[in-house]
């Protein structure tokens, strides 16, 4: 027979603790937003230590435990972010898009491939249907020149899913010309231009897929149309003194 005394104090111990499980909570969301007022104020020190100051708060939230690594990622802290994503990743629960993207990248940058690609078949089975996320998860190998048939098949699964948002056509296209898909990959690239002919970054794509097919004249005037739409965009500034 259960005591009587008990059901209370189970009851009690559980109020208890959900409290505190919610002030730890909104502790660590406010440590969060504070970090991100610090890094905007280019105060990286406090930053960091109010961003690992949210991850000993809530140990055990993968939401956290992504944001905090996304955060200190941004920071170029990348070796330290690897630890909060491989927590984040291990748990359970549905990641925010941007920190499976920053995820994937930090794994890249650091060298663990395998890490990446198993980041982005788990984000590919947790967002089937988003394109925008897919695009964003893919560009993330794309632009890196990594895991690139794997994103090459997000990214045309995305294209399916929305096939006239420039953005995605843009990435998929992007994709294909890293793997030397040239022809193909262009085309992509001049109807992404034509749905979006004020994005400086894919004219700059079409400016290097000019180039790698030979054609200065059209990739100069390219990448000088980019810089006509975002005067300090370092790549095609970087193609533009090359070219001449």
């Amino acid at each position: 027979m259960r005591s009587m005394l008990l059901v209370p104090m189970l009851a009690l111990t559980l109020l208890v603790t959900g409290c505190a499980d919610y002030r730890d909570a909104v502790r660590a969301e406010q440590c969060l937003a504070a970090a991100q007022q610090a890094l905007a104020a280019r105060q990286p020190a406090e930053a960091q230590a109010l961003a690992i100051k949210a991850s000993r708060l809530r140990p055990d939230s993968p939401v956290v435990q992504g944001r905090v690594g996304a955060m200190l990622a941004a920071m170029g802290l990348e070796r330290e972010a690897l630890r909060h994503f491989d927590r984040a990743l291990g748990g359970r629960g549905r990641l925010p898009a941007a920190v499976l993207a920053a995820a994937i990248d930090t794994y890249l940058v650091v060298g663990r491939e395998r890490q990446a690609a198993a980041a982005l078949l788990s984000a590919v089975r947790r967002y089937p249907r988003d394109a925008l996320v897919l695009n964003e998860l893919g560009y993330a190998c794309a632009d890196r020149g990594a895991l690139l048939p794997q994103a090459e098949q997000v990214l045309a699964q995305a294209v399916s899913l929305a096939p006239d948002n420039g953005a995605i056509l843009d990435s998929l296209g992007w994709a294909m010309v890293k793997q030397g898909k040239l022809q193909p990959g262009r085309a992509l690239l001049v109807r992404a231009d034509a749905l979006m002919p004020n994005n400086y970054e894919i004219v700059y794509h079409l400016a290097t897929v000019s180039l790698l097919l030979g054609d200065h004249r059209q990739a100069k005037r390219l990448a000088g149309r980019a810089l006509a739409l975002e005067p300090e965009y370092e790549p095609a500034r970087t193609l533009l003194r090359s070219l001449r």
